[in-house]
């Protein structure tokens, strides 16, 4: 097992420990502190994601943004890369092979990930850097590697969702890995890239 995975191994086992409360507490903290903040008020296209496993849960701001008028989407799996489709209240889910619930992905549903204004990223770690340590899957690392060109662009602006907990002192990152521009946890916002 090589670092990144043991890594990977033992923060999915905290984050299995944490208990419904510590879950609750934090996802209310950060998505409160996120719909008082301009980045998020000033977007108005923006990806969300449906959590899993304890992961921070954005669906309080995922209701405020539909009360907002914002264009909501949630990742779409698709081969080995994510595409972006509409999320409205009455949309209906279905699994993926992952058991994550996802849109039906029609082309008059989806959004060039270009145009996008914020993307809100689930992660199992966390650099100051911006570096991102994610389920091992790259789906989003292939899915904005556009934003690797120098300079880079804009958008959309990556932001992680995490516990205060999951910030790590390093780990080694690969060539592909795209950074965050942000982390937010329930404690503060870490600007990365």
């Amino acid at each position: 097992m090589d670092s990144r995975e043991a890594l990977r191994k033992k923060l999915r086992l905290q984050r299995a420990a944490l208990t419904l409360e510590d879950h609750v507490v934090a996802s209310k903290s950060i998505t409160e502190r996120l719909m008082r903040d301009s980045l998020f008020q000033e977007s108005r296209n923006i990806a969300f994601y449906l959590s899993v496993n304890y992961e921070i849960d954005p669906e309080n701001l995922i209701k405020h943004a539909w009360k907002s008028h914002k264009r909501c989407y949630l990742p779409v799996l698709r081969e080995r890369t994510l595409i972006f489709s509409a999320y409205e209240k009455n949309t209906p889910l279905k699994k993926n092979r992952f058991n994550i619930p996802e849109p039906p992905s029609l082309p008059a549903c989806t959004i060039n990930p270009q145009d996008l204004d914020i993307v809100l990223v689930p992660l199992l770690g966390f650099t100051l850097q911006g570096e991102r340590l994610g389920m091992g899957g790259g789906l989003y690392d292939r899915s904005f590697n556009f934003l690797l060109k120098n300079p880079r662009p804009s958008k959309p602006f990556l932001l992680g969702l995490a516990y205060e907990w999951q910030k790590l002192e390093a780990f080694s990152p690969n060539d592909w890995d795209v950074p965050l521009n942000a982390i937010i946890t329930e404690k503060k916002m870490y600007r990365g890239h």
